[in-house]
């Protein structure tokens, strides 16, 4: 089975369920990768008080899916 890289941008918010997904990017793409690092900057000084990371997901490919 064939699988495809993701870069997840996640926010854990108070009285929520755990961690929630903002974003995602093809991990082989620099310039997603790059712009989601200065969303996680942006997201940490604009709500302290909460908690924000990313995190690399494998996902299966589809039938017909490109990487």
């Amino acid at each position: 089975m064939k699988y495809k890289y993701l870069k997840v941008l996640q926010g854990h918010y108070d009285g929520y369920h755990g961690w929630e997904d903002i974003t995602e990017a093809q991990k082989s793409n620099r310039e997603e990768v790059k712009e989601q690092r200065q969303d996680l900057i942006a997201y940490r000084a604009s709500a302290p008080e909460y908690n924000y990371r990313i995190v690399t997901r494998r996902v299966p490919l589809h039938k017909g899916e490109k990487k």
